[in-house]
């Protein structure tokens, strides 16, 4: 699609007043400026559009509530990114930006969603625990090793994706996560039940899949017991609780 079929599509965007514009899966490489004229937006699906450059125009967007920059090839974030106040929903996965919340992008007040899978980091910045609205978070394939002591700070997470990665453990915070209720930390380095983990009242889906746990403490059998969903295969456990063995949400 060429750049002026896009500002065309902008344009008309702009005369209906439409809240929502999908530019997805078009090979753009650069936004046309005339993004920056719609006020009105508040949805803006950008993935796939091959983008190399970051799109400093949205920065012009302030009522904007969601974001789609997924499947591209961009390296670092839009310039004045932060002054999107209201977004509650943003998408970067699978772009080669290695980080993404900063101490300016911390102020995401409204952020419920954010989706960060395979964006190349290898550490996971304590500034992130600023987002104290965020309640889904999906931070998969990426270098992690391990996550800030502060991790628990985000204490109405409900949703929480790490699967392969590089853990071995999680900080004695996550305890502090009383509100979640799924949790993936398939395809990691975990040798050990995270004990903490146990202590999360209201997790209701754990995944454990394929990492290196090669057994678990009897007295963990009422926590695992009482998920809907435990996923253990890929392991190495040689021997489970007999009351684990029989739970009906066990996958082994």
């Amino acid at each position: 699609m060429t750049c002026t079929e896009v500002t065309n599509i902008i344009k008309s965007c702009k005369e209906e007043g439409s809240s929502t514009l999908n530019i997805s899966h078009r090979k753009l490489v650069i936004l046309p400026p005339e993004i920056g004229d719609l006020h009105k937006l508040k949805v803006l699906l950008l993935n796939d559009a091959s983008l190399i450059m970051p799109p400093r125009e949205i920065e012009k967007l302030i009522n904007l509530e969601e974001l789609h920059l997924e499947n591209n090839k961009l390296s670092m974030l839009p310039t004045g990114i932060k002054n999107l106040s209201k977004l509650k929903y943003l998408c970067l996965s699978h772009n080669p930006i290695s980080f993404v919340i900063n101490d300016e992008t911390a102020n995401f007040k409204c952020l419920r969603y954010l989706f960060i899978d395979n964006i190349e980091m290898s550490t996971m910045p304590a500034s992130m625990c600023l987002l104290k609205n965020l309640e889904y978070l999906s931070a998969g394939s990426n270098n992690l090793k391990n996550l800030p002591e502060e991790f628990g700070c985000l204490e109405t997470l409900k949703w929480l994706r790490l699967s392969n990665n590089c853990l071995e453990t999680v900080p004695d915070s996550f305890e502090k996560l009383q509100k979640l209720i799924y949790l993936d930390l398939s395809i990691n380095l975990f040798f050990c039940f995270p004990n903490n983990i146990s202590k999360l009242k209201k997790l209701s889906s754990l995944i454990l899949k394929d990492n290196k746990l090669t057994f678990l403490n009897e007295s963990l059998s009422n926590f695992l017991c009482g998920l809907s969903k435990l996923d253990l295969r890929y392991n190495k456990i040689i021997d489970l609780p007999v009351e684990v063995m029989s739970s009906s949400g066990l996958l082994l």
